[in-house]
């Protein structure tokens, strides 16, 4: 996470936010709680809050894009989810919409990729110009 500084008309800073900073093209995460996912999408979508395209994001939750809008203190207007529990969600897809770029950021929740699916989505986000998140929920041992 970086820091964005706003300047005022005099050039003095006025505030700081922090955004998501994206590794180029792909950048996996695995985090330990449900909650630190809609942490994470909501700050990808903050990012590009005030580009002019779309923020892809593929889920299995049902109650993921409640979730994100009450964590939310922006617009998730830009935010286009698909529930890829009622949608079958082909990585063919996943990778045209990268390539086509223009989705901004796609971000896959819970995706169970190979490394050598990993190496061709990277690819693909390279050769579209478009950040690509996939976020995992660390698996509990008992």
């Amino acid at each position: 996470m970086g820091n964005l500084k706003t300047l005022n008309i005099n050039g003095l800073e006025r505030n700081t936010t922090s955004v998501y900073q994206l590794k180029p093209w792909l950048d996996q995460k695995t985090l330990s709680a449900e909650t630190d996912i809609y942490r994470e999408i909501n700050l990808v979508n903050q990012r590009y809050l005030h580009n002019k395209k779309w923020v892809l994001v593929v889920s299995s939750d049902k109650q993921a894009l409640s979730k994100v809008h009450q964590l939310s203190k922006s617009n998730n207007e830009q935010m286009l989810w698909v529930h890829a529990n009622k949608v079958n969600v082909a990585q063919i897809k996943i990778e045209q919409t990268l390539m086509r770029g223009n989705c901004a950021a796609v971000v896959l929740c819970n995706a169970q990729l190979s490394n050598d699916q990993l190496r061709h989505i990277e690819e693909c986000a390279t050769k579209g110009q478009t950040h690509c998140v996939v976020l995992n929920q660390a698996k509990a041992l008992h």
